[in-house]
């Protein structure tokens, strides 16, 4: 199916969780999260993917894990990052997560971004 360009507008939450491959880290630490389109699930503009709910994120973390086994991304694992909603100008509802789950086409610069948790492949 063909999924639309942009969803609608939702209000933003103080708090959002983002998951991301592990070897981004120091990245995302130093320079923040930008939109990207490097996610294979669905063909999209670039975006900023974001839940309400840290159990939800770990759970879609685990699940990019091992679903994503040809993949370079998440072979060693995944991070859970705290994202400040004051840092977001649009967030919008995604069509394939609609119980919590967002994107958003804004950067979020690093000093609105705190790591909360590494999960080791191993871990798992």
């Amino acid at each position: 199916f063909i999924e639309p360009k942009y969803d609608y507008q939702v209000d933003i939450p103080k708090v959002l969780y983002h998951a991301s491959p592990l070897k981004f880290k120091e990245k995302i630490l130093k320079s923040g999260l930008s939109p990207r389109s490097g996610n294979k699930l669905s063909n999209h503009p670039d975006r900023i993917y974001l839940t309400d709910s840290y159990n939800k994120c770990v759970r879609f973390g685990e699940y990019l894990v091992m679903n994503d086994r040809e993949s370079e991304y998440y072979k060693n694992g995944y991070c859970i990052y705290e994202i400040s909603g004051d840092s977001i100008n649009n967030l919008y509802s995604d069509i394939n997560f609609r119980e919590g789950g967002f994107y958003t086409l804004d950067n979020i610069s690093p000093d609105r971004i705190k790591l909360l948790k590494e999960i080791k492949k191993d871990d798992l």
